[in-house]
Order: C-alpha cells, then sequence, then structure tokens
C-alpha cells in the first residue's frame, strides 16, 4: 500500500505519513488531534484504526 493520508475535511487541510509502524502511530494521533479541535477527520482513517486497534 501507499503512503497514509489523513485530512482534516473542515479545514481543508491534509497530511501524509510513511506506512511504517512510527507512521501509523504517527497518523493515529494526528487523528485524534483533529478529533480533539471538533474536525471532520477524513482520509485512510480506517486503515490506521486496523493497524493501531
Amino acid at each position: 500500500m501507499g503512503d497514509i493520508i489523513i485530512r482534516d475535511d473542515t479545514m481543508g487541510q491534509s497530511w501524509c505519513f510513511t506506512p511504517t509502524r512510527e507512521g501509523y502511530f504517527m497518523a493515529a494521533a494526528k487523528i485524534e488531534e483533529i478529533i480533539q479541535k471538533g474536525h471532520r477527520v477524513g482520509g485512510d482513517v480506517g486503515r490506521v484504526k486496523a493497524y493501531t486497534g
């Protein structure tokens, strides 16, 4: 699979992470950060959740 893409759909921003163990956990942290702001999250959220549990 390719890079992990996480989007803040509310702000129209996106971030790209390398699909390594560290990358998945960095993406998970970004997802939580976006959620904490009350924004909508898009991108590879399901893929990250499947990896990190």
